[in-house]
């Protein structure tokens, strides 16, 4: 896990990377009447290098959720090779992701809100290689015997903490990056990217584990590539030279005054229900899909496939959703 950092100053802007941003009118006179001038509004610029630090939250949500689905499609495979005596030990794999989730969400709350987007992304990536090569070493170790299965446990345990951080940063990264007219297709891009981890996770470890003495090789190749991912995580830049709108640059309320207001929303409380029980029916399938299947006389492979139809056609039936102009916004 990487040290406490401090908050990232805003670096200089670069006339090449810089365009003139377009903010909605809605937003400038939002805005404008408390805390800035029309004349001001005009200054305001976007860059080109916000897509970077996109496509790496992008990557970082697809590799954390397949960290998290890992073992789910192969849970027959899993359950021999560490010769454990119910398959209920392998969903604590699973399971386990969201009890860590859960007890670091303070922390994410803080680092957002005092240290920043990039500081967020850094604590994503320790947490994320080290719970991937932490899996791959209690599985490798003593793999003639069974491995080490708290090892592995320890190692997701990791993989939860970091996973919070990198499905709390769409939203103030694409406040601190993107206009007005932007940020709901940059959050959309985002969040959908942790879905489709979990089917690339259904869809491509069936194949990887033809036998339960492949599990190694699995988590080996699945450490690999999510090392790989999180290289970019520091070349991301915290926050603009400039924001790209006025509310960009506009105070938000501390988080002992927003929470209040929050419990006390009607559309966050119907909002929240219906995506918990969304999310919840959505963890608990993908878990338990191979499970189901299986005395159907269903393979591994098979209701792999199944899963990842099932996450996919979700994503693709999105689309048509999925605003794709500033227009649309």
């Amino acid at each position: 896990m990487p040290p406490p950092i401090a908050p990232e100053p805003a670096p200089k802007a670069d006339s090449k990377d810089a365009t003139l941003s377009r903010c909605d009118d809605a937003d400038i006179q939002q805005t404008t009447t408390r805390e800035f001038s029309i004349a001001e509004a005009a200054i305001y610029r976007v860059y080109r290098r916000r897509w970077v630090g996109l496509a790496t939250l992008m990557l970082m949500n697809i590799m954390i959720s397949w960290g998290w689905i890992t073992f789910a499609p192969v849970s027959t495979s899993t359950q021999t090779f560490f010769r454990l005596e119910k398959a209920s030990s392998v969903n604590w794999l699973s399971t386990v992701i969201f009890l860590a989730y859960i007890c670091m969400s303070p922390v994410v709350i803080y680092t957002l809100r005092h240290l920043g987007v990039r500081a967020a992304l850094l604590f994503a990536a320790g947490f994320s290689i080290t719970g991937v090569w932490l899996r791959f070493i209690g599985a490798r170790v003593g793999s003639s015997n069974g491995g080490h299965f708290p090892v592995v446990m320890v190692g997701q345990i990791l993989i939860g903490f970091g996973q919070p951080f990198v499905l709390s940063a769409p939203a103030y990264y694409s406040d601190l990056w993107f206009t007005s007219t932007q940020r709901i297709t940059a959050n959309a891009l985002i969040s959908l990217s942790n879905p489709l981890g979990a089917a690339l996770g259904q869809l491509i470890d069936p194949f990887l584990v033809s036998r339960p003495e492949d599990i190694p090789n699995m988590l080996l190749y699945i450490a690999i590539i999510t090392t790989a991912v999180t290289i970019p995580v520091f070349f991301v830049q915290g926050k603009p030279p400039t924001p790209p709108c006025p509310s960009s640059a506009q105070e938000k309320l501390p988080f002992r005054s927003a929470f209040p207001k929050i419990l006390s929303s009607v559309e966050f409380w119907l909002i929240f229900i219906m995506f918990s029980i969304l999310v919840g029916f959505f963890n608990a399938s993908s878990s338990l899909l191979n499970q189901i299947l299986e005395p159907y006389g269903y393979s591994e492979n098979e209701a792999g496939i199944g899963g990842a139809i099932l996450i996919v056609v979700g994503l693709l039936a999105y689309g048509p959703v999925l605003p794709s102009s500033p227009a649309k916004h």
